[in-house]
């Protein structure tokens, strides 16, 4: 997987926010050392995974003003616990994650299960079995 990501991107952004998968590249790829190269002033969001921040990194980064801030949906715990360290930093934001919370969203997964259910009735090979196995060539190829 080619990341779009690295040193210049992380020292130049007012903003980081985090939207990729959970592999053996992007996992923790928020830590102490890619932290620092972080502005001051600077904001790292995530949504994505809670698995791509090393936490204890960014609490230590947050509380002693390494970053100015960031905003969290996910964590690398669901639900997060009631005595995590997060909750005493004033400058994160930590909400639910609510990715799929849509209309659309549930629609869509309806739809996508029903036909996944008729390709498996009628002895069809179902379609997410498919791109499951050609996400995962894909990713050993790179």
């Amino acid at each position: 997987m080619l990341l779009f990501y690295g040193t210049e991107v992380l020292a130049k952004s007012d903003f980081v926010s985090l939207h990729v998968p959970v592999t053996a590249e992007t996992t923790e790829m928020i830590n102490k050392e890619t932290l620092r190269l972080m502005k001051p002033n600077a904001y790292l969001i995530n949504c994505a995974r809670g698995e791509l921040i090393n936490e204890e990194a960014l609490h230590e980064a947050l509380k002693s003003g390494v970053i100015n801030g960031a905003a969290l949906d996910v964590f690398q715990e669901e639900p997060i616990a009631q005595g995590h360290p997060f909750f005493e930093l004033d400058n994160l934001i930590m909400t639910p994650h609510n990715a799929i919370i849509t209309h659309e969203a549930l629609d869509l997964m309806g739809y996508h299960a029903a036909v996944g259910i008729d390709d498996v009735l009628n002895g069809r090979q179902s379609q997410w079995q498919e791109r499951l196995v050609q996400t995962a060539v894909a990713e050993k190829v790179q």
